[in-house]
């Protein structure tokens, strides 16, 4: 299982604790609490007493088999419903659904906390019904529905405030703090973080839970690039850690740390703080810990040119990262060594370790876990599944027609006289040609009203079935883009190797839907640098299936078949997309318009191509574009015309600022007029900052956009890529 970037490690933690943090017990501790219950529930009788010990019996079974503690809670069930304990039969139907969460059966599990939610609000349950709020929150976040999520989260944050339960408030916001740093709305993730940590302070908190608020701040400035306030967070959490004790947590604080040096320059701090982390990660077994700090130590050496560390933990890191299957940082891991030994000259190791990067890569696609991904790899599979789709949305109308036809049936008994009139009404309005037409109509209307009782309850039976069918289709194919957003995330360049072979610059990512149809592609080869900004056709599914077979396709043209000139590039890239595709024969012209350039460090000279997009750049305060060819990417062409793509080459001695992009910014619908942004004012707000530090470029154009959109829905995926050269 690919493991959670290490900024995110905390905020998923918090974000689940508070659903969890009953099951804080040790083993040893938990059995004999079960077996002391077990004996309650021998000598209890048939009462609300009963219903309790069997409620609080199931939690024992929650983790080590969800299915024991479903029967378990299910006899809670049936007997609170006998007794009309409402307040048992919301905790039994909790229980239920804390066993499907352990299955992994989301859908199942958000029914039965709605059905508790019901019953707290029977009773007027006010912390019941915020208990469930937080539960549906929780449950939406791991489905990757973050706005349902936000909505369950804040319903639950209104009823804290109001009984003013401020541990609980603390926990809320904590809670949506982290959705908004999942979603990179990284103002309104530091708002809510530090609402917690300020009445966490208050009430004096527990020194662990202060300890992961400052914890969560410091990976809301670190995303924001606010690098001093984050490394002051990390160090109030780690001097609580080194205080308590907590060893492991102080761990992932000294990572994180030494994170933050690393992007500060600050080389040698970032090793010390690593060093530190690697030393506990080592002792307790932290694998996780110690194979991210192995690759971070090895990257940080490469930079500061002690090649022969940088291989040494390097090594270790693809050793460590092979054993428990984790490619992305063998891949990265592969690809610092193999760089060092190619500095030192030593061709034969480094073409031993590019192997094994190219082969993680692959690896990335071979794991068991990623086989619903890998139907999109044909066209017409991908075909199959917005077919299906279709199929499900006609199914649900078949269903909401059935529906309608039942109610109306249950009716017309009693209402016949009324019908007969009204249908004559509307044969009347007919001509006279056809009026026996419409009596024939008449007559089968009639006839359908001898539908038994039997037949009604078996619509209802096929309509609730066929409802559980869609909810189970939809509940897949949400899980499969879902994980493909992991694998589409893992095949995009690591910030930290962008930041080493292009330190002065920023990539504002936005996709529209779960997955993105834009993508971009970083390669640093000798003395030359490949930058890659694509807008494949579509987005969300249909576009994340394209950005796949383009990511791909710059590997096989660019590593290995060294194809260096960006004209050739393009037109191999075509012809690859032709051929995949079958272009000619299915007349397919999915493609893209794509963005690259290749600098030459040594000859300081930046060659350009474009299919469609251009490159803008500045130069000597100078604002000037150079347009791309007028084809994309397999795109519409006449019939057997061979096209070819143009390179350009600019002279980078003077200082030059580029961007890249996709056409999302410019067409974002918004401002008061409700009109798109336009091409024209996105190039100004590019001219007029571009003197400005290239970070604060990113966050002119993100609050900018954030404004200009003030509540509209976003209509395609945005990337914007600037940088100084």
């Amino acid at each position: 299982m690919k493991s959670l970037p290490i900024c995110r490690f905390y905020s998923r933690f918090l974000f689940l604790i508070f659903f969890f943090l009953f099951f804080s017990l040790d083993t040893k501790s938990q059995n004999a609490q079960t077996d002391s219950l077990k004996k309650l529930l021998a000598a209890s009788k048939a009462d609300t007493q009963r219903v309790k010990i069997l409620n609080r019996l199931c939690r024992g079974y929650w983790r080590h088999s969800p299915d024991t503690s479903r029967i378990i809670s299910q006899q809670a069930l049936e007997l609170a419903q006998k007794l009309d304990f409402t307040l048992g039969i919301a905790n039994a139907n909790n229980a239920i659904a804390i066993s499907y969460y352990f299955q992994g059966n989301y859908v199942q599990a958000v029914e039965y906390y709605k059905k508790a939610l019901a019953s707290h609000q029977k009773i007027d349950n006010k912390r019941g019904v915020s208990r469930a709020y937080n539960n549906l929150g929780v449950l939406y976040s791991k489905k990757g529905d973050y706005a349902h999520s936000l909505e369950y989260y804040h319903k639950a944050l209104v009823i804290q405030e109001e009984l003013n339960d401020e541990r609980l408030m603390a926990k809320s916001y904590n809670n949506i703090g982290n959705i908004y740093l999942d979603i990179n709305e990284y103002p309104k993730a530091l708002e809510f973080h530090q609402k917690a940590l300020a009445i966490k302070r208050k009430l004096k908190a527990s020194p662990s839970s202060m300890m992961y608020t400052y914890t969560n701040l410091g990976n809301v400035y670190k995303s924001m690039e606010s690098y001093k306030e984050a490394l002051a967070s990390y160090r109030s959490a780690l001097k609580i850690c080194l205080t308590e004790n907590l060893l492991k947590d102080a761990a992932l604080s000294y990572t994180l740390m030494g994170f933050v040096m690393n992007f500060q320059n600050k080389l040698d701090s970032a090793i010390y703080y690593q060093k530190k982390s690697l030393e506990i990660a080592r002792r307790d077994s932290l694998k996780n810990i110690e194979l991210e700090v192995l690759y971070r130590l090895s990257f940080v050496y490469s930079r500061k040119k002690e090649l022969k560390k940088a291989i040494d933990f390097g090594k270790q890191a693809v050793t460590l990262g092979l054993q428990n299957k984790e490619y992305p940082f063998v891949k990265d891991a592969a690809k610092v060594v193999a760089d060092s030994y190619t500095q030192l000259k030593n061709y034969g190791q480094a073409l031993k370790y590019q192997t094994i990067y190219l082969q993680s890569k692959d690896s990335l696609f071979n794991d068991n876990k990623t086989k619903e991904l890998t139907r999109l790899e044909a066209r017409y599979e991908f075909k199959k599944e917005m077919d299906s789709i279709q199929y499900t949305q006609q199914k649900q109308q078949v269903i909401h027609e059935a529906e309608i036809a039942t109610h109306k049936a249950n009716q017309r008994a009693s209402y016949i006289g009324f019908g007969l009139t009204f249908l004559l009404i509307l044969v009347l309005l007919f001509s006279y040609q056809q009026k026996q037409k419409s009596n024939h109509k008449l007559n089968k209307a009639n006839e359908s009203l001898v539908l038994s009782n039997q037949e009604l309850h078996a619509v209802n039976e096929s309509i609730q079935i066929a409802h559980l069918q869609i909810a189970k289709k939809n509940s897949d194919l949400m899980s499969s883009i879902n994980y493909a957003k992991r694998i589409q995330t893992a095949m995009l360049p690591l910030n930290e190797r962008m930041y080493k072979g292009l330190p002065n610059h920023f990539t504002l990512f936005r996709p529209r839907d779960v997955v993105s149809g834009d993508f971009y592609w970083f390669e640093e080869i000798d003395d030359k640098k490949f930058i890659v900004v694509a807008d494949c056709t579509g987005h969300g599914v249909p576009g994340a299936f394209m950005t796949m077979l383009g990511s791909q396709a710059l590997t096989n043209i660019i590593i290995q078949n060294k194809i260096y000139n960006p004209a050739e590039v393009l037109n191999h890239l075509d012809q690859i997309a032709q051929k995949l595709l079958k272009s000619k024969n299915t007349s397919v012209r999915d493609g893209m318009d794509i963005t690259i350039c290749v600098i030459d460090k040594g000859n300081r000279t930046l060659e350009f191509a474009g299919a469609k997009n251009p490159l803008l750049f500045i130069q000597n305060g100078e604002y000037k574009e150079i347009k791309g060819d007028i084809y994309s990417i397999n795109g519409h062409r006449k019939d057997g015309k061979l096209i070819s793509f143009t390179s350009h080459t600019l002279d980078i001695n003077a200082s030059t600022t580029i961007y890249m992009y996709s056409d999302g910014y410019q067409d974002q619908f918004g401002g008061k007029s409700k009109r798109k942004f336009m091409k024209k004012r996105f190039r100004t707000m590019l001219y007029e900052n571009s003197n400005r530090p290239i970070e604060e470029q990113k966050r002119i154009l993100e609050t900018t956009l954030d404004n200009w959109m003030d509540g509209h829905e976003q209509i395609d995926d945005i990337l914007v890529m600037g940088m100084k050269v």
